[in-house]
């Protein structure tokens, strides 16, 4: 296992520990080794036996399978599946399309840039940005401050 492999697979570890709100003692008793064992995996201090590993991806819902996929993404599928796993058989494909669903409309969502604060305000020279002359688009006339 290269360094950058075993760095990858103590991402993983961790996130999805933490994601299921389990300490390093209760993942250890439920693999069968240490809290040490875990904390060491966890930083990549060492180099799990395969037993280990297997038991702890297992118990964790974690593929090993060198995929291309970023460790935050493993690990919300790795939380996906488990949920999933958890429902009784009829229920999955209506919750797993739901999931499809949800990710999807994310994907099809426009890319807007996020608006800073320097985006919100007015100078004395006039609006600050174009966010500024946008917002007052719409309001009547009547409603609009008088110039003095």
């Amino acid at each position: 296992m290269t360094t950058n492999e075993r760095a990858r697979l103590a991402a993983l570890v961790r996130e999805r520990r933490s994601a299921l709100g389990l300490t390093q003692g209760e993942l250890a008793e439920r693999a069968g080794t240490t809290r040490q064992t875990v904390s060491n995996i966890e930083t990549s201090a060492t180099v799990p036996q395969q037993a280990i590993l297997t038991r702890l991806t297992d118990i964790l819902g974690i593929t090993p399978n060198n995929s291309a996929l970023d460790p935050d993404v493993e690990s919300w599928v790795g939380v996906i599946g488990g949920m999933l796993q958890a429902l009784p058989t009829d229920r999955r494909g209506r919750a797993g399309q739901a999931a499809v669903n949800a990710v999807a409309s994310e994907v099809a969502r426009p890319n807007v840039p996020a608006l800073n604060e320097d985006d919100w305000t007015v100078t004395p020279e006039g609006p600050a940005s174009s966010y500024d002359l946008a917002a007052k688009r719409g309001t009547k006339k009547a409603n609009q401050p008088h110039a003095e």
